[in-house]
């Protein structure tokens, strides 16, 4: 369609587990960010972390998830936390809401900025990445695979 609906309805899979899988890129996300309930609509707000205590949720607390088939987490670099942009919105911009419902646009973290230690990616869905440093607060969404 016009408005680029029907393209983006082939781009994921509810896997009804708790987990989202990109099949253009064969990544497996976390359906529901940090902080809010794994259920169907992502209740609540996302939880505002560090990049300390967001690496060690993706690498080491999220590991249980799903409970059926158990992965290993990590948290996205900044090209994956772009790549699930729904570039078809023109308000509220963020991940697709049929798959990541409750999603908020923006002040997400990712990787280590340019191999400088003490800065991280951050990501605002309206397209925008800069450089932070790691003591500031970010919401984290993480990621499985390929």
């Amino acid at each position: 369609t016009a408005d680029g609906t029907a393209a983006q309805k082939w781009r994921f899979t509810d896997n009804a587990d708790g987990t989202i899988r990109d099949n253009a890129t064969g990544l497996t996300w976390q359906k529901c960010a940090m902080g809010q309930t794994n259920n169907s609509t992502c209740s609540g707000g996302p939880s505002i972390v560090s990049w300390a205590n967001a690496l060690n949720y993706c690498n080491t607390t999220l590991n249980n998830l799903p409970a059926s088939a158990p992965r290993t987490w990590r948290m996205p670099n900044v090209i994956e936390l772009q790549s699930i942009e729904d570039y078809t919105k023109t308000t509220d911009f963020g991940p697709d809401s049929n798959y990541f419902p409750n999603a908020i646009g923006g002040g997400f973290v990712s990787t280590t900025y340019m191999g400088i230690l003490a800065r991280s990616w951050c990501v605002n869905y309206t397209s925008t990445w800069w450089s932070c440093p790691k003591i500031n607060t970010t919401a984290v969404r993480c990621v499985s695979g390929p």
